[in-house]
């Protein structure tokens, strides 16, 4: 949320505080396991209003300019949150999400594939997108 919004000083926010405010989303279909499905939902709340951004970058600039919320990774924002232009507040109890990656049986050992996918679990695993 912007640096100065009357929530940004709060340890968490709850899905009730989203009812005033603008709220900066991807896309208008909600998608198993993130964010609208596992805390907005279930409270039976909606956001004072709904804009679909389709880019990270976009969305935090218009955060900073004041012009909504979002969640989002705090590893996908963890630039503009060492530069001060936004401020992260938890969701309620917090929303991890798991990561999967689907590689064929018969992928070498040594190909592309394999490396990308070593990568990311030592990525995950080493905490590298916790921002």
């Amino acid at each position: 949320m912007p640096v100065n919004h009357p929530l940004a000083s709060r340890d968490r926010i709850q899905p009730q505080d989203l009812q005033t405010e603008n709220y900066l989303t991807y896309s208008r279909t909600t998608l198993p396991g993130f964010e609208y499905e596992r805390f907005i939902r279930p409270a039976g709340v909606v956001p004072g209003r709904l804009s679909v951004v389709e880019m990270t970058d976009a969305i935090v600039e218009l955060i900073a300019a004041g012009f909504g919320v979002s969640i989002l990774s705090r590893w996908a924002v963890s630039e503009a949150l060492s530069r001060g232009k936004v401020v992260a507040v938890t969701p309620g109890s917090g929303l991890s999400l798991q990561w999967s990656a689907l590689v064929r049986r018969n992928e070498k050992s040594s190909s592309e594939v394999r490396q990308l996918a070593g990568m990311l679990q030592t990525w995950f695993q080493a905490g590298s997108h916790t921002g």
